[in-house]
């Protein structure tokens, strides 16, 4: 018997129970914080490695683009609040590193909600696909 196959159609692995809605990271991502502040930075690197590990558990077609949007999103929020205050060190403006500090918290959260969405965006259509796979087997 032959079958068919979608290309975009996820590649399940056996590990299919631990997948979630990556809506669900991403709210957890932004809500996290208000309960829990995890040490050593954990409330930006758990949601980027737990989405990650749900694109790949998930079969994602777009595995690859994400982790380079994960670590491009985390290099570059580590990297900004250092590159600022350097900047300014070396221009002489000492007096302005206390007054860019709050800014560059709001840009620091820019950069990781926008890398989450980026990556939630791209996994929302295999998450669709897989539940509807997961549902119409199940009948």
């Amino acid at each position: 018997m032959s079958q068919y196959q979608i290309i975009d159609e996820p590649k399940v692995k056996p590990q299919q129970h631990l997948i979630v809605n990556p809506i669900i990271i991403l709210l957890v991502g932004i809500l996290m914080p208000l309960v829990w502040t995890p040490p050593f930075y954990g409330r930006v690197w758990i949601p980027l490695v737990w989405i990650v590990i749900n694109g790949y558990l998930l079969g994602s077609p777009t595995f690859k683009s994400e982790v380079i949007i994960a670590i491009l999103g985390g290099i570059f929020w580590f990297a900004l609040p250092y590159s600022m205050v350097f900047i300014l060190m070396t221009i002489g403006q000492h007096e302005l590193v206390n007054v860019a500090v709050p800014y560059l918290r709001i840009a620091n959260n820019g950069i990781f909600f926008l890398t989450l969405y980026l990556i939630v965006f791209r996994q929302s259509i295999p998450y669709e696909l897989f539940c509807y796979f997961k549902d119409k087997g199940q009948r």
